[in-house]
């Protein structure tokens, strides 16, 4: 995510320095800074004075807000600074004499970056296995919660050391569960098990796939009352009996995950 961080430096002199400007990966550049153990020195004609990061950390302001972010870099074209002490500038020279690279270079970047790709393959590939399934497979992830375990992995990437290990078990476990689902689905869609309750549930799926006009000229699926947009083509709400449309609940959602159609929350 990216932010605004702004940061005013008082000085012996009494004056403060100013500098803003807009960080991308706020959380990890704040990491590899407080790691880092760097100074910066502000040199005044008689004398210079030292910082060291975890005091200039402390002092930052972060503005997270899409709006401020916009006009800023509208304004200033991404950094404002009200003298020549450039702090944020100063900062990334000092991290690069001490380490050879930029700050965004660093280790931890480099594994937030590579956990994050990790995890896009991972949901890409769900994504894929997901439009494969038919309605009693899709049931079947639905009622395993398995979104919760991405929710998941996306909040422990936060911490890209640390969290690792625990991150890779769960796309581990979320890909071998999606892989068990699909293997379970060739199995019984070529007829070798359970084939009985497999054509039950095709025809209830059928049955709640089938849309009607009803007289205030909604499309609607029949069994459930959803409300069905044919320009989108996806379920935008409820029917409410007369003529409105109600948002979509949690529950219904999940309904519509289960028999396989689209839907767009309101």
């Amino acid at each position: 995510m990216n932010s605004l961080i702004s940061i005013s430096v008082p000085t012996e002199a009494g004056i403060d320095i100013y500098s803003s400007k807009i960080i991308n990966d706020t959380v990890f550049y704040i990491q590899t800074l407080r790691e880092s153990g760097i100074t910066i020195d502000i040199e005044y004609t008689d004398r210079k004075e030292q910082f060291g990061i975890e005091t200039l950390v402390g002092l930052f302001l972060i503005d997270d807000l899409g709006d401020s972010i916009s006009n800023f870099n509208e304004l200033y074209n991404g950094e404002f600074n009200s003298t020549r002490f450039k702090i944020f500038d100063m900062i990334e020279k000092s991290y690069f004499d001490k380490y050879g690279f930029s700050i965004q270079d660093g280790p931890v970047f480099q594994k937030y970056h590579e956990l994050h790709r990790k995890i896009a393959i991972t949901e890409k590939s769900l994504t894929e296995m997901w439009r494969k399934f038919d309605a009693p497979s899709r049931s079947k992830i639905v009622q395993l919660r398995l979104e919760y375990v991405m929710d998941e992995c996306n909040k422990f990437v936060i911490d890209p050391y640390q969290n690792e290990g625990i991150i890779i078990e769960k796309l581990e476990s979320i890909l071998k569960a999606y892989k068990k689902v699909m293997a379970y689905q060739s199995t019984v869609g070529a007829g070798v098990i359970d084939n009985e309750p497999k054509r039950e549930m095709d025809i209830e799926s059928k049955k709640a796939m089938t849309i009607k006009k009803n007289k205030y000229g909604q499309f609607v699926y029949d069994k459930y009352n959803f409300v069905f947009d044919p320009k989108n083509k996806c379920i935008t709400g409820v029917s409410n009996g007369i003529g409105g449309v109600n948002p979509l609940t949690e529950e219904n959602i999940r309904l519509c995950m289960k028999i396989g159609i689209n839907y767009k929350r309101s």
